[in-house]
């Protein structure tokens, strides 16, 4: 059986529970055309790529925060403070969801939405930071992937940092960076058995 770490549960049940609110609250933001036809369903096409993009970032840290926590030896008081940034941070992707949508040729809410998802990842690094310093020293393998797993949180953090005065160059580039950065972290790190008991992190 896999050993957890005391208060893994609670966290992960917290982190759950906000992240399921986010994307619904974000859904609200979906409201159908006034009238019963094809075009006026195409103009509202940006809510609907808004949507999509913010689902699917919010899908793509839960499954990061499930495999990070569920490697965690000791969930310390660092480690709770962190996850309670990350997730304060997240709550703000209806509103930047729903600005977006409104003005998404505009500079500034393309910035704002990117600059949301860098404090998102930015919390987030904290929060592999704070886990990854209670690993044992013998345990080199894990160590060794936690290092990997922060030089691409940077490398995530880098592009969102380029992104924001991007889009006041261009908008399309600047989003397209945001779906480039998803993809990137759409597979989580694997850190090997030893850390999680015995048992064979999920693939």
């Amino acid at each position: 059986m896999r050993r957890e770490a005391p208060g893994s549960q609670r966290l992960e049940a917290f982190s759950d529970g906000v992240m399921a609110i986010i994307v619904t609250i974000t859904v609200f933001g979906l409201r159908p055309p006034d009238t019963a036809d094809l075009p006026a369903l195409l103009q509202i096409w940006p809510k609907f790529a808004t949507y999509a993009a913010s689902f699917v970032f919010v899908a793509i840290v839960w499954v990061n925060h499930h495999s990070l926590v569920q490697s965690a030896r000791v969930i310390s008081t660092a480690t709770l403070w962190s996850n309670i940034m990350m997730m304060f941070t997240m709550s703000f992707i209806p509103f930047a969801t729903a600005y977006l949508s409104a003005h998404i040729r505009s500079p500034l809410p393309v910035a704002i939405y990117n600059g949301l998802f860098l404090s998102c990842l930015l919390w987030f690094s904290v929060l592999s930071a704070s886990i990854a310093r209670h690993r044992p020293r013998e345990d080199e393998v894990s160590r060794q992937r936690d290092r990997q797993a922060a030089r691409k949180n940077l490398i995530g953090m880098g592009l969102h940092l380029i992104a924001i005065p991007l889009a006041f160059v261009s908008t399309w580039t600047s989003l397209a960076i945001v779906i480039a950065v998803s993809a990137f972290f759409a597979w989580p790190a694997r850190w090997p058995a030893a850390v999680r008991g015995g048992e064979p992190a999920p693939s």
